[in-house]
């Protein structure tokens, strides 16, 4: 297992630049954008899904936010294609071709509206004094910006920051799993033409190409080091802004109309036929009064539940045989993972009354009712 640490995003002699164009978007990436205004919990979400991953032996990507990089913009998972990221300003994202290679997870929607709309006054406020020291930074960066300092070209190359101008300093994340080794600038160059080549660029000059990643070797390529100049001031500013944003998340998390359990499984609701029936086959062909579907964020973790109301009562032992069948299919090894697997064989349940019939798997730890119908 592998967890990698790198930046999307910079504070730069350039202003905000960002590299997320080009984030989970391989030919079999599937990319979650998350909505969602201060307090609304993208970050801890990310983390959530993140940590549930690295318990299953999974490789994660983390994309850490350069406003402040304890908190998390992005989460990829290489061997499922899937990636959760942070779709708001200054790095707003959408998903590309919805449906087939991305989707939007809003959670705003847990914001209590009427309670916040007697703290506008105070929002706005905030938010004001946030975006004006912002503004300072950036332009004392501006001022460090040499002549032939410009933004880097688009041309399809994969990007990122290893360090970043943050609240904190300048913070370094650790370089790729891999050897490391310490080249020319002129070996670099020509590292940086290699297909499949991920370029790390200097944190405060983005056109500067520090480092190369090469992901099919393993192996970490750092050219000659670009002398930074005093930051001192613009850290402070960008400390100051950190701090006004915490009192605006602090609004915001106040009045939040439901929050999960901190330990409570995470669950997405899915609604899309195609991925459904997918899940389910057969389904489909059904006449459903109603249908709820909430599944692991994640594909290959045991946390999914199936309610369903038929039309005609006939359907329902057709339901069950559906039902049985997708705990067969997941209890299969060769599927998913054995641990997956096992939890999917031992605790998934099919329970039903009258017209109404349930598919409900939990990880270890969580008590599925006798009867989930019960009044």
């Amino acid at each position: 297992m592998a967890v990698t640490q790198y930046f999307l995003g910079g504070n730069t002699v350039r202003g905000f630049v960002s590299f997320y164009s080009g984030f989970c978007r391989g030919p079999e990436d599937f990319l979650w954008v998350i909505k969602g205004g201060p307090g609304c919990g993208k970050s801890s979400f990310m983390k959530t899904i993140g940590r549930a991953a690295e318990e299953k032996g999974l490789d994660v990507e983390y994309v850490l936010c350069s406003g402040d990089p304890e908190s998390v913009d992005g989460v990829y998972f290489p061997a499922l294609h899937t990636g959760y990221a942070d779709g708001t300003a200054p790095h707003v994202l959408e998903a590309v071709t919805p449906g087939a290679a991305g989707l939007y997870l809003d959670l705003s929607r847990f914001y209590d509206r009427l309670a916040l709309q007697p703290e506008r006054r105070t929002i706005e406020q905030l938010q004001r004094r946030y975006q004006s020291l912002y503004r300072e930074a950036y332009a004392k960066l501006a001022a460090l910006a040499p002549a032939a300092c410009r933004l880097p070209d688009a041309d399809g190359a994969q990007r990122r920051f290893l360090r970043a101008v943050t609240c904190r300093g300048l913070f370094q994340s650790a370089p790729p799993a891999g050897a490391v080794q310490l080249v020319s600038a002129a070996e670099l160059e020509a590292l940086r033409a290699r297909p499949g080549a991920v370029w790390y660029q200097n944190p405060l000059f983005p056109d500067v190409t520090e480092a190369v990643w090469l992901p099919g070797e393993a192996r970490y390529y750092r050219g000659p080091d670009t002398p930074l100049p005093e930051l001192s001031d613009v850290f402070s500013l960008l400390a100051q802004a950190k701090a006004l944003h915490d009192e605006l998340e602090a609004v915001y998390q106040a009045l939040m109309d439901l929050q999960p359990e901190d330990d409570a499984p995470v669950m997405l609701p899915e609604s899309n036929p195609e991925i459904i029936d997918g899940f389910y086959p057969g389904l489909s062909d059904i006449t459903l009064k109603q249908q709820v579907f909430y599944t692991a964020p994640v594909t290959g973790f045991a946390t999914e539940v199936m309610l369903v109301e038929v039309a005609d009562s006939k359907d329902l032992d057709t339901v069950k045989e559906i039902f049985t069948q997708r705990i067969a299919d997941a209890s299969d090894e060769s599927g998913c993972y054995p641990e997956t697997a096992e939890i999917w064989a031992s605790r998934a349940v099919v329970q039903t009354s009258g017209n109404y019939a349930a598919m409900i798997v939990l990880p270890d730890g969580y008590t599925i009712p006798d009867n989930v119908f019960a009044q």
